[in-house]
């Protein structure tokens, strides 16, 4: 759900203000088209940011085990 809403935020944004923009200043509707399209790359990049940090912690985590199990290992000679 908290990647949905990542998404889904800045795409509303972008509606919302495009919407404002027509609204306000009798502008065409192509202003909400356009922020919705930005919302959108914009929910998608901090997706894409949010990924890569999980993805590191995940390799962390792997590698901290991998290295524990390791030295826990008798050493043969």
């Amino acid at each position: 759900m908290d990647y949905a809403l990542q998404i889904l935020i800045p795409i509303l944004l972008g509606i919302g203000l495009g919407a404002w923009l027509h609204n306000q200043f009798d502008a065409s509707p192509m202003w909400t088209v356009l922020f919705a399209i930005i919302g959108m790359f914009a929910g998608i990049g901090i997706l894409y940011k949010r990924s890569l940090v999980y993805a590191q912690k995940i390799k962390d985590k792997k590698s901290d085990n991998t290295d524990s199990y390791d030295d826990s290992q008798p050493k043969q000679s």
